[in-house]
């Protein structure tokens, strides 16, 4: 069984009170926000600690190969999905995770190309819409809503409401339901029998927001990707697998494990989250607007918003979509080396973030932020107390923080971050825990 090795917490020993005393106490200018030595150590601890981290070899390449073999088994079951149900076909996945980040998750965006803009062909029909932003009445800052006009609400009526508003938990439980079948079919088995111009059996269709954002600007009569291997190229068999696809308000949660022997320790948690996407930017947004023309970055910022925003079937509002914009990260991201301090600042406290969502989502069904950079080009959500260990404290101090990376109003972005890690949450006792949903993970278990 291979099973992961970490490096000793050698050098990470909790340091004398004495040492404590050098690091001099911290207050945020916007938020107002104070930090003692004693909370700043600590976050210190955690990047030394993120720092550290080392993983076997071995386990690090079966790893590898069982995310790479659970990308195509996605690939086949979203091709399922298309051919079954035009409405849900998506020619492209787009990824969400950080290949660089050693874990075993893998999150996708699936694009639904019927409704979202620009169209793959020109020839396609163009739906009807509105865009419904803001956070008056019961509208969450950070969400929308879709109203279809007629007569294009007719194809989509057992998803809308009586309002025509599109209702994504129906849109999310749908597209569970042609996972699932997929997951039982035969079909298909092989990507050179599907059709390529409308879903996704190449490998070369996967990838990140903002390399897709390029390709959708090109006629596609002139896409060309990367084709699978072999003589005869096949898709992943669902039966050699445990699955485990579950609906969640996070997205669609699927647990994979494996029957085969060499990887029988592993298993990967996929989420695939719906989406819409649309050639445009949140007028809710006050980025880039905020940020002056004298900025040094300031060319870098007007160029990512030019890159459009999806509407993501992430919550618990039965018709509120999160507004997210995934290109734009991706184009600030790569602005910096990936062996630059900031990008591994960010890294680590991407890392640290997820497990903190991760941990509230056992308590409770709320909307989490799950990257630090969409943070900063989120929509501000109400004050907050920070003293009141709030159970959403994580989320609404993360709402709020701004960088100097991306223009003022601005705190240092390790220094903000800091609020997320450090400040006090409401413990549960036995008696007053709610009750929750089993997570994912003990849906399934490897054998």
């Amino acid at each position: 069984m291979i099973k992961k090795n970490r490096k000793a917490d050698g050098g990470t020993a909790k340091m004398s009170s004495k040492r404590l005393k050098e690091v001099e106490e911290l207050v945020l200018p916007a938020s107002k926000l104070k930090f003692c030595s004693e909370q700043l150590q600590n976050l210190n601890f955690i990047f030394t600690k993120k720092l550290d981290e080392e993983y076997d070899p071995e386990y690090s390449k079966a790893v590898s190969l069982a995310k790479s073999i659970t990308e195509r088994l996605i690939q086949r079951l979203l091709c399922g999905v298309g051919m079954m149900e035009p409405r849900f076909a998506s020619k492209f996945l787009v990824t969400l995770h950080d290949d660089s980040v050693f874990n075993e998750e893998l999150d996708y965006l699936v694009r639904l190309d019927s409704l979202s803009t620009p169209k793959l062909h020109p020839t396609e029909y163009s739906p009807k819409y509105t865009i419904v932003e803001g956070n008056s009445g019961n509208r969450l800052a950070g969400y929308a809503q879709v109203r279809l006009h007629q007569p294009y609400c007719v194809d989509w009526q057992e998803f809308v409401n009586p309002k025509g508003y599109l209702r994504r938990d129906k849109v999310q439980a749908k597209l569970v339901e042609l996972l699932s079948v997929a997951a039982s079919t035969d079909v298909p088995d092989s990507p050179l029998t599907v059709d390529e111009s409308l879903v996704c059996g190449s490998p070369g269709k996967i990838m990140d927001a903002l390399t897709l954002h390029q390709v959708l600007h090109i006629p596609s009569e002139k896409h060309v990707f990367y084709g699978p291997s072999g003589k005869t190229p096949r898709f992943p068999n669902p039966r050699d697998f445990k699955l485990a696809i579950v609906d969640d308000p996070s997205g669609i949660r699927i647990r994979v494990g494996f029957h085969s022997p060499a990887l029988s320790s592993i298993c990967i948690d996929v989420r695939l989250l719906v989406a819409i996407g649309f050639d445009a930017w949140p007028s809710s947004s006050n980025f880039p607007v905020r940020v002056p023309l004298g900025h040094s970055d300031c060319v870098l910022y007007y160029k990512a918003a030019q890159t459009g925003l999806y509407l993501v079937g992430y919550g618990v509002q039965s018709i509120g979509w999160q507004i997210r914009l995934p290109a734009a990260e991706c184009t600030l991201e790569s602005n910096y080396s990936p062996n630059s301090t900031v990008r591994r600042i960010f890294l680590i406290l991407s890392s640290v973030l997820r497990e903190i969502n991760e941990d509230h989502r056992r308590y409770q069904n709320s909307q989490h932020l799950l990257t630090p950079i969409g943070a900063l080009l989120a929509p501000r959500r109400r004050p907050i107390n920070p003293h009141e260990g709030h159970p959403e404290l994580v989320t609404e101090i993360s709402l709020h923080a701004r960088s100097d990376r991306f223009g003022p109003p601005s705190d240092d972005f390790a220094q903000t971050k800091t609020a997320e890690l450090l400040f006090p949450r409401r413990q549960h006792s036995r008696k007053s825990r709610p009750l929750v949903r089993g997570r994912l993970r003990d849906r399934i278990k490897p054998s």
